[in-house]
Parts: C-alpha cells; sequence; structure tokens
C-alpha cells in the first residue's frame, strides 16, 4: 500500500543518505540516564546489550532470502495489541522481534 508519505529509494540511494538522529540531543542525555533506559529495555524485551551489538541491518537488496512471504499465523491477542499499540509497522516491528530472537537462538547453538 502506498500513500503520499511513502518513498521508494534503491540501494544506491541508501547508501548515500545522511542519517536523521540528533546527535546533538542524543550527547546531551546524561550516561545514567541512558544506562537506565537501557536496562528498563532489557528487562522489557528481554534482550541483553550483547543482542544489538550482534544486530546487522537487513535490506531486502542485500539479503534476496530476506524477501517477504505471506503467512497466515495466529498471535495471542495481547501480544497483537502490544505492536499494533505502536502504530503503523506493527508487522515489520514483529518481523524484527522474530529476526532478534532467529539471531540470538543460533548463537546459542554456535557456543
Amino acid at each position: 500500500m502506498s500513500d503520499e508519505r511513502t518513498r521508494t529509494y534503491t540501494l544506491d540511494e541508501l547508501r548515500t543518505m545522511k542519517g536523521r538522529t540528533d546527535w546533538a540531543r542524543f550527547d546531551a542525555v546524561p550516561e545514567d540516564e541512558l544506562d537506565e533506559a537501557s536496562r528498563e529495555e532489557e528487562e522489557r524485551y528481554g534482550f541483553s546489550p550483547d543482542s544489538y551489538r550482534r544486530a546487522v541491518v537487513v535490506l531486502p537488496n542485500d539479503a534476496p532470502e530476506a524477501e517477504k512471504e505471506k503467512v497466515t499465523i495466529r498471535l495471542d491477542r495481547d501480544v497483537l495489541a502490544y505492536f499494533r499499540g505502536a502504530g503503523k509497522g506493527y508487522q515489520t516491528r514483529i518481523n524484527d522481534a522474530l529476526r532478534v530472537f532467529m539471531q540470538n537462538m543460533q548463537n546459542a547453538h554456535r557456543r
């Protein structure tokens, strides 16, 4: 589905884009607040800081195996409500959570 807020980029365009992160705002946050936010996130989602260090961005053009496949899945209502509660993009967030879980399991089996 497409609307006026949707823009398609080529892989080359994505690679040359400048980020939109407000680093000055980020740098102004005290280190102890960042640590606390990190701990809260770990407790909330069950991801350790090490999980994020191993995370990689996967672009469909870089990874043909990452092409989407339409499936039907049954989820608990509260799980679906949680992901939908953050607004548009809930399916992508579910996919991202499953990818992190998959990578953590793969890494655990390699040890």
